[in-house]
């Protein structure tokens, strides 16, 4: 298990998705989980300015979700990886993709319905020790 040592609050998770999809689904899942995404790029272009937040320290991720192929090659995903471990060594990479990503990410999520033991959930659920259930807000009307 590769769980933080840390509360939720001090969780700060940034996504690198060229699919809205992705990024929406990602933020309910971590709404869910009482979480949050801080921030995220669509291309390589938003993916540098993300990065330069970091750099000048107005952003301190812990969790970064990147996507291999991020508009130019399979590798883009990897190069952001890299980068991001320059910056914050201690940074947890989650490989979201259709594309190998055990080379350069800490745990590999695949996007397919087929193998739901290497899922973002199940990702995500390890990163931050928490269980996804299909609601784990309470009902309002209760």
């Amino acid at each position: 298990m590769i769980q933080l040592p840390m509360s939720k609050k001090d969780l700060q998770i940034i996504q690198f998705d060229p699919d809205d999809f992705y990024i929406t689904a990602i933020d309910l899942i971590l709404t869910q989980l009482g979480l949050g995404l801080k921030g995220s790029a669509y291309d390589l272009e938003t993916s540098k300015r993300l990065i330069d937040r970091i750099t000048k320290k107005e952003l301190l991720p812990n969790v970064a979700i990147i996507e291999a192929h991020m508009g130019k090659s399979e590798f883009d995903g990897e190069k952001i990886a890299q980068k991001l471990k320059e910056l914050i060594p201690k940074i947890k990479i989650i490989g979201l993709s259709t594309y190998e990503t055990k080379d350069w990410a800490d745990i590999q999520a695949i996007k397919s319905l087929k193998n739901q033991e290497e899922s973002i959930v199940k990702a995500l659920e390890e990163i931050t020790g928490e269980t996804f259930e299909i609601s784990n807000m309470s009902d309002p009307s209760e």
